[in-house]
């Protein structure tokens, strides 16, 4: 990963690489490192204008801020890492913030708000059926119980929270699970079961090379060795927990240190000793959690609410003023279109007027032609009835002439026979006139 680093190119695979090496180191508890990689890839998010990129740096930030005792800076950069998963609508990180959120009220002792941001984050892992992220809240939820002095629920949430890690193969998740499990056994005076717990942590931690964790495992079992009065263990296992403290500026381990050294010297006697260790565990204790830093995690939250609120406000009235724009906009295009639509009537109407007018002009010239051709054609009716009763009579007539024209003819052949039978007659009676002529010239000439 390191060697990714050495090339010019800032891009997003070089945040995400930054990011990832900013968590690295924090689980080492190297919180310098931790804090320089992840500074880096914020400060290049916002040049590129990557906000995936922000989230993650802002969250390695605070659990740094968070392990120094760091209440308000830790819970302001999980602010903000809280407002821009939720503007891109990031569940799985918005849930992971919301446990981060939770351990520093946990911290300060506030375990109402505590335990009401582990469940929000609870109920979202459990939408999106995140086992592994429930595993931590469960976990979280088992330590606020712990705290109020509720063991049988802190056992239930501790043991639930274990079995989802081993199913999931959480190994830094499975030793805390058994450190939660060890602080209540040794809260509730069973010793064995509480050391069993924290040396299973132990050798845990140092296979991770948890520094964090091997300091908190280290000074429980340094205690459980001063209640069995195994003071030379006790201060060995003390001495090593104070001092990884010291090295990664835990301020939380750095106070339960003195106070384990402060109970351990007042046990072998050195009261002196026991008043500075103690005094020492106070100036830190304070410095944690000192009025002004309760009062600042107090304002920042209240800030973060208030800004959420706004947002919300700002966003419903942008919403309420898209909306009436969008009205405004549909009613302006409802007037056009109703201008235009009564544009388009008018128009329509002012055609199917004089296409009815023309209709109607037509019809008439067409109902008047009509009624001409109809008077024609009842002249010609009445014509042809004329005509009709005129060939009738001619028929009639020319029936009657033809009879006639047959009597006539009947009349004129009988009279024709009778004068070709006359004639005949008068032919028989009658002398040739030429052969009288001739019989009288003959006459003539005998005389």
């Amino acid at each position: 990963m390191l060697t990714l680093l050495k090339t010019d190119k800032e891009d997003t695979n070089k945040v995400k690489t930054l990011n990832k090496l900013g968590w690295h180191f924090f689980l080492l508890g190297k919180y310098d490192s931790s804090l320089l990689f992840s500074n880096r890839a914020m400060s290049i998010s916002n040049r590129l204008s990557f906000k995936n990129g922000i989230p993650p740096a802002c969250t390695n930030i605070g659990s740094v801020y968070l392990h120094q005792g760091n209440y308000s800076e830790a819970l302001k950069y999980y602010l903000s890492a809280l407002k821009i998963q939720e503007e891109t609508g990031h569940k799985r990180g918005i849930a992971n913030t919301y446990n981060s959120i939770g351990s520093v009220y946990s911290a300060q002792a506030d375990y109402r708000t505590a335990l009401k941001n582990y469940l929000m984050a609870l109920k979202i892992q459990e939408e999106l059926g995140d086992k592994k992220g429930m595993g931590t809240s469960y976990s979280n939820i088992g330590i606020v119980y712990s705290s109020q002095g509720n063991a049988a629920e802190a056992l239930k949430n501790h043991f639930a929270s274990l079995k989802i890690k081993e199913e999931t193969g959480n190994k830094k998740g499975i030793a805390i699970s058994y450190d939660n499990i060890g602080v209540i056994y040794y809260e509730q005076g069973n010793y064995d079961k509480a050391l069993q717990n924290f040396l299973i942590t132990l050798k845990m931690g140092e296979e991770m090379s948890d520094r964090y964790m091997v300091a908190s495992s280290s000074g429980n079992i340094g205690s459980i060795k001063t209640t069995r009065k195994e003071y030379k263990e006790a201060k060995k296992y003390l001495d090593k927990s104070l001092s990884l403290s010291k090295e990664i500026g835990a301020k939380d381990l750095i106070s339960l240190g003195h106070q384990n050294f402060s109970k351990l010297d007042s046990a072998l006697g050195n009261y002196q000793s026991s008043l500075e260790q103690y005094k020492l565990y106070i100036v830190y204790r304070d410095s944690i959690n000192n009025e002004e830093s309760s009062k600042k995690t107090v304002q920042q939250q209240m800030q973060y609410d208030f800004d959420k609120k706004e947002s919300l406000a700002k966003a419903e009235q942008e919403k309420k003023d898209l909306v009436s724009a969008e009205d405004k906009r549909k009613d302006q295009l409802n007037f056009r279109f109703t201008v235009v639509g009564l544009i388009a009537v008018a128009f329509f109407a002012i055609i199917i007027f004089f296409s009815l007018y023309r209709t109607r002009k037509q019809k008439s010239v067409i109902e008047k032609q009509k009624a001409e051709v109809d008077q024609q054609r009842a002249l010609a009716d009445e014509r042809l009835v004329v005509a009709e009763e005129q060939k009738s009579i001619i028929e009639k007539q020319k029936t009657e002439v033809d009879k006639a024209y047959e009597k006539l003819h009947e009349k004129n052949k009988e009279v024709m026979d009778s004068i070709y039978y006359a004639r005949r007659i008068q032919r028989a009676l009658i002398t040739n006139e030429k052969y009288i002529e001739k019989n009288w010239n003959a006459l003539k000439r005998i005389a």
